[in-house]
């Protein structure tokens, strides 16, 4: 009698232990995961919603427990001898650019010095000077003003502002730099990279495994047809006949 009940015992402890089991691989199947997103820069670390640690430069951690600061340039390494007040780094800018700050006078020569602003590779796009109304021959700080024009890089949004100490010797030892890192601001003409144009089609890239949607959206503004299998000569003309994303116009 005993061993009956003890059998029946361990067969429902068993079977309770089954169902419990089986419910939770059911929760683990079937239940909604929450998608997880791949942070790996500040700015990314920050639209996840985490908290931004108010320090300068701010801080930021993920929900990954993956540590993030911002991008700030050399701007701490160079504010006792030149500060910029505007743009800020990780500013987005447009074209005509005001920069605005303040530098030793031993950063001038003839009241004035180089302002260069470069792509997310280092390429020049605009170059330009920045000068003082004040007394520079002095090791104080004096304002500097500066309009620079440009027009956004094909590809990217990162670029870099960079303003130079004039060095007339043009001895490496004497030259120095503060480094501001930019965004460029959208705008229709910048969001995709364009390799070439003519009367009947742009054409934007060879690589065709880039997302179609920037490229789509900028045809569509263009009043033209996107095809992610275009061709890279104009009309009646003899190429390589390999595939490239094109906006086409109707004649």
């Amino acid at each position: 009698m005993f061993m009956v009940f003890h059998t029946k015992r361990t067969g429902l402890l068993i079977g309770v232990f089954l169902i419990l089991l089986i419910g939770g691989l059911f929760v683990l199947v079937f239940a909604p995961q929450e998608e997880v997103i791949l942070v790996t820069s500040f700015k990314g670390c920050v639209s996840e919603g985490n908290p931004i640690m108010e320090s300068y430069p701010r801080q930021c951690i993920s929900k990954a427990g993956l540590h993030f600061i911002e991008d700030i340039g050399n701007e701490l390494g160079k504010q006792d001898i030149i500060r910029i007040f505007s743009p800020r780094p990780g500013e987005e800018i447009t074209s005509p650019l005001v920069i605005t700050g303040e530098a030793r006078g031993t950063w001038f020569f003839e009241a004035s010095f180089p302002v260069i602003l470069t792509d997310w590779d280092g390429k020049i796009i605009a170059e330009h000077y920045a000068t003082t109304e004040g007394e520079w021959m002095t090791e104080a700080f004096v304002p500097f003003t500066s309009t620079i024009e440009f027009k956004n890089p094909s590809y990217g949004k990162r670029g870099m502002l960079i303003l130079k100490k004039d060095n007339p010797s043009d001895i490496p030892e004497f030259d120095n730099a503060l480094e501001v890192p930019v965004l460029f601001k959208d705008s229709d003409e910048s969001a995709v990279p364009i390799q070439s144009t003519d009367d009947t089609h742009i054409v934007y890239t060879l690589d065709v495994g880039l997302l179609k949607e920037p490229f789509i959206t900028h045809c569509t503004l263009q009043n033209g047809v996107f095809n992610s299998c275009g061709s890279l000569c104009a009309e009646g003309e003899i190429c390589a006949a390999v595939c490239a994303y094109t906006c086409e116009f109707s004649q």
